[in-house]
């Protein structure tokens, strides 16, 4: 394996690291690399720049794109990029780690604080804004357009805040809940409504034909939709 294989095969394993929030595998990871670069004397001019964000922007094409491979591995680096990259793994992190849980309360904070141009599609605020009599051009363009997949991926989070109320056996909180978060605002979300909405009839939903609403997997698979959009 040359050097140009060498360094192909260590962005791709910091990407990896990096998309899947495991912070301290890559710090470990970046450092042992800065040393071994550090034994050959290998120029950082040399290596192929791996884009990496975290802003939702796209990776490849992205203007601010950041070296992984220049990194820096300390978290108190005085370097503000690397700071900054750091403390977005740790949102992301915290991100998934509540979606998983079924804090999808702790999710949308989460995404509030840190990930604002997402919080900005959420269906309940542009529906806010459509009923705001200083909004009607915007009223007009998005009546006119489809739902953007943002916005499906965080209608999908309320759907999903709804199962955990289900779990948690408090039916007269999930219809409560369903009345203000799920009420239809756009046709495309029908199908995730009456999806979920769909629990709430059986006596023991768990083992229900509904049931797999309720399984981990589901949450898994959520958890990564969301981390994808926050790359």
């Amino acid at each position: 394996m040359d050097f140009n294989d060498e360094n192909v095969f260590r962005e791709l394993v910091t990407e990896y690291l990096i998309h899947n929030c495991y912070k301290n595998t890559a710090k470990t990871f970046l450092g042992e690399i800065k040393k071994l670069n550090a034994c050959y004397d290998i120029p950082s001019s040399s290596r192929t720049a791996t884009p990496v964000n975290g802003n939702g922007t796209n990776r490849r094409r992205s203007n601010t794109i950041t070296d992984a491979m220049d990194i820096d591995d300390n978290e108190n680096s005085v370097n503000g990029n690397d700071t900054y990259t750091w403390a977005l793994l740790d949102a992301r992190k915290d991100l998934y780690d509540a979606i998983l849980s079924g804090d999808i309360p702790r999710a949308f904070d989460v995404i509030n604080q840190h990930f604002p141009t997402l919080a900005m599609h959420d269906p309940q605020r542009v529906s806010q804004q459509q009923h705001n009599p200083d909004s009607m051009a915007l009223e007009n363009e998005v009546q006119q357009q489809n739902v953007s997949h943002l916005q499906r991926i965080l209608f999908k989070l309320r759907c999903q805040q709804f199962v955990e109320i289900i779990r948690s056996s408090k039916e007269v909180d999930a219809i409560r809940f369903a009345q203000t978060h799920l009420r239809q605002q756009h046709k495309e979300f029908q199908e995730l409504t009456n999806e979920v909405a769909s629990l709430i009839a059986y006596p023991d939903p768990q083992n229900s034909k509904s049931g797999y609403l309720l399984s981990q997997e589901r949450r898994l698979q959520l958890a990564d939709e969301v981390n994808n959009v926050v790359l």
